[in-house]
């Protein structure tokens, strides 16, 4: 009992000691928290934008017509259209635009009004009225190609009716206008009833949010990277030996700080979201808390895993840089997730980041039961890194 008090009261004369590293831990999270404010979603934009089918107009007709097309696309939650500004390509040579364009992007898909759309309209052909490219990883392209039939057999009709004048034809399209149907968004819970919003809204961005919580969580945790290092330089590991002082006692040391400094960090972010930023996170604090701890003690683990084959702070700290990048490029918080490839949406649902995702994202909708699965995946992948980590302390004792 007194060589484990000593050992914490030695770390904690460490950590208090270094100035930066206290700055830091409290900096670090409340920056994270203003990261999160700064990516909130306008008023009526969508927060799932993360989430939809993204689709490139090249439109050739550039007329009144056609722009209302686009305009009726755009009306569509499930997907982002962007128009592109090539001119002239025609249709010979607009296949090989789209495939160096998927090539080169994200976009999964694709359409081309030619010229006569107007002429094909308003004669009533509406074949190869407009051309559907698509590259094949998306599969809700029949849903597009849907969607574009029935605005097609819409102009079809009005066409018919007014018998190709083009005044009267936008007199009905108008006329239609008025009486379309307002949508609405609503939340459901597990018993189908509708979940409660503020006025605010879930308006933020939740991938950039975790995005800027790994960064926080891996940095954060430098100190304790730092001690590690130092005591191995020292050969503290191997005076712990000869004292026959208990190698648990040491861990234990150890584990009470990364945790306690990681729970003060996550109770940072919280109070900065809660009482300086006021950001409405949709679910209760207590919860997105708990989500946050579970993220921040597997960073923790893999921040003792790098400390325990490394022999320089510098080292570690790149690492742990290039591991939060490539674990986050690879949860899809940087681009739509639907639009990767089956094998990285495989390989995702290993990290916790993605997990982090899945469970913020049921939880919107009223089920817990995904905090088990949670809960589960933590508790693996941080027997992972600290299994991985025994043997690095292993290995440098040799």
């Amino acid at each position: 009992m007194n060589s484990f008090c000593l050992m914490m009261r030695a770390n904690f004369k460490l950590v208090f000691r270094n100035k930066q590293s206290l700055f830091l831990m409290i900096l670090i999270p409340i920056l994270s928290s203003c990261i999160l404010s700064l990516t909130h979603i306008e008023e009526g934009q969508d927060q799932a934008h993360e989430f939809k089918m993204n689709v490139l107009i090249v439109d050739e007709s550039k007329t009144v017509l056609s722009q209302k097309l686009v305009n009726s696309l755009r009306k569509d939650n499930s997907m982002i259209i962007q128009v592109a500004e090539a001119e002239g390509i025609g249709k010979e040579s607009i296949k090989d635009f789209f495939t160096k364009t998927a090539n080169k992007s994200i976009i999964t898909s694709f359409i081309y009004i030619p010229k006569d759309f107007n002429k094909k309209i308003f004669k009533g052909d509406t074949e190869e009225a407009i051309l559907l490219f698509h590259t094949g990883t998306d599969e809700r392209i029949q849903l597009l190609d849907l969607h574009l039939n029935m605005i097609l057999q819409k102009y079809l009709m009005f066409s018919s009716i007014i018998q190709g004048e083009e005044e009267a034809f936008n007199h009905l399209l108008e006329e239609e206008k008025k009486n379309e149907t307002k949508s609405e968004t609503r939340l459901l819970d597990q018993e189908g009833e509708v979940i409660p919003q503020n006025e605010e809204g879930y308006s933020f961005s939740l991938g950039m949010f975790v995005a800027a919580l790994t960064m926080t969580l891996i940095f954060s945790n430098n100190f304790i990277v730092a001690l590690f290092l130092k005591e191995k330089h020292n050969r503290v590991l191997k005076r712990i030996q000869m004292t026959h002082t208990s190698m648990l006692s040491y861990v234990c040391v150890k584990v009470i700080l990364a945790v306690g400094s990681l729970i003060i960090q996550t109770g940072l972010i919280m109070l900065s979201i809660k009482m300086i930023f006021k950001i409405n996170l949709g679910i209760s604090i207590w919860l997105m808390g708990l989500l946050i701890l579970g993220l921040g003690l597997v960073f923790t683990c893999a921040s003792i895993c790098s400390a325990s084959f490394f022999d320089n702070i510098t080292t570690a700290n790149y690492v742990g840089f290039a591991l939060i990048i490539i674990t986050n490029m690879l949860s899809g918080l940087y681009f739509p997730f639907e639009s990767v490839p089956t094998w990285m949406k495989n390989i995702a649902m290993l990290l916790p980041q993605r997990w982090f995702i899945l469970a913020a994202d049921d939880l919107l909708r009223g089920s817990y039961g995904v905090l088990y699965q949670y809960g589960m995946v933590i508790g693996a992948l941080m027997l992972f890194f600290l299994s991985v980590s025994s043997l690095g302390f292993k290995y440098n004792r040799a």
